[in-house]
């Protein structure tokens, strides 16, 4: 099973193994390696996000330093998974929230067809009888006289409406479906993808398995009311364009909020101290950069970089590139790169461990 290897120093976290993760796997799992004092006292919480997809995991669920990524983290594919680590004291007070450590796509992943294996072929044989059978007919031998018409029997009760089906939930794959429910009976449906877009799987009796019946649609209804005309009949009173302008400007807020991770109660209905009047940064933007191996002042272990787009005043992490070779990861890992420093078109990149003689392709995230 896939097991990714982060190291983490203070505020840092940096994948030191990467592991390839598919959608739909189970049991997949994360290596904290926490070095320093900082960290010692402090309980532990891992953070897994994957689109919109985010969970916490307490230590008191880890295996030692070992955390299981959920399940519902590696459920879609196409995202990337990033992993944080934050530490609260005793009181319950957030003291360090790490960056997020980027542990790379989450690949599409086989799952069962569903379709039932072709039927088994005839005995040798039975080619021999049909073809035997069909010239017989031929040479009119076995043709006796035109029998009496048959009469015709009463109507059979009415059958019942075919492919009746009930609709039980949603899982997100049909991997998840079959693990969850083996067997199902007649009747029995799922729903398999997202809320907005999935299929049916209905309990085939006679093939024993869950078979793909297609989209579940409904009659078009109706056309409903606009945010605005919603607003207006709740006593809204601005026009259409205030009201657009009113509703991004909430937007940005909750997002910045919800972007920080770190927002805990404090135990009595109210925000904790160590996030009281903090001004949480919005959603991050890539640059590409290079760490060259001639860039290396090699007794600070150091190294700027340009970086268009860094202020003195952003909050910008770094992480390897996704094109970066084996040896480069290799690399990246035995050196152990963070961010120091930074100011108006630059980084300053200080090493924990040893000084790269290769070239590695990063990516610096400004937020």
């Amino acid at each position: 099973m896939s097991n990714i290897q982060i190291a983490v120093s203070a505020a840092d976290a940096a994948v030191t193994a990467p592991a390839t993760l598919t959608s739909g796997m189970v049991g997949a799992t994360v290596t904290f390696a926490f070095s320093g004092t900082a960290w010692q006292s402090l309980r532990k919480i891992a953070v897994f996000r994957a689109g919109s997809v985010r969970r916490d995991v307490e230590e008191t669920d880890w295996s030692g330093s070992v955390c299981t990524i959920p399940w519902e983290c590696l459920s879609e594919a196409d995202e990337r998974l990033l992993v944080g680590v934050y530490g609260m004291d005793e009181a319950g007070t957030v003291v360090i929230p790490t960056v997020y450590a980027d542990c790379g796509w989450i690949w599409p992943g086989a799952d069962p067809s569903g379709d039932p294996a072709a039927d088994p072929t005839g005995p040798f044989y039975a080619g021999l009888l049909a073809e035997a059978l069909e010239k017989a007919k031929a040479s009119g031998v076995f043709d006796g006289p035109a029998g009496p018409e048959g009469k015709t029997g009463p109507a059979g009760p009415k059958g019942e409406n075919g492919d009746s089906y009930t609709v039980k939930g949603l899982y997100a794959t049909l991997a998840a479906l079959q693990a969850a429910h083996p067997t199902g009976s007649a009747g029995d449906a799922w729903f398999v993808g997202t809320a907005d877009s999935n299929v049916v799987y209905q309990w085939d009796v006679d093939q024993a398995a869950w078979v793909n019946v297609g989209a579940l649609k409904g009659p078009q209804g109706a056309a409903g009311k606009s945010a605005y005309a919603s607003a207006q009949e709740g006593g809204y009173t601005g026009t259409e364009a205030q009201f657009n302008a009113d509703l991004a400007a909430v937007s940005g807020k909750q997002a910045k909020i919800t972007a920080s991770g770190i927002l805990k109660g404090d135990g009595a209905g109210g925000v904790s101290a160590a996030v009281k009047g903090t001004d949480y940064a919005g959603p991050s933007v890539g640059v590409s950069a290079t760490l060259s191996a001639s860039g290396w002042d090699a007794d600070a272990k150091t190294q700027t970089v340009s970086v268009a787009g860094v202020t003195a005043d952003t909050n910008g992490s770094l992480r390897i590139a996704q094109s970066a070779t084996d040896e480069q990861f290799a690399a990246w890992g035995a050196a152990q790169p963070r961010v120091t420093a930074q100011a108006d078109g630059s980084i300053t990149v200080k090493l924990a461990g040893t000084i790269p003689t290769i070239d590695i392709p990063v990516e610096v995230l400004i937020v």
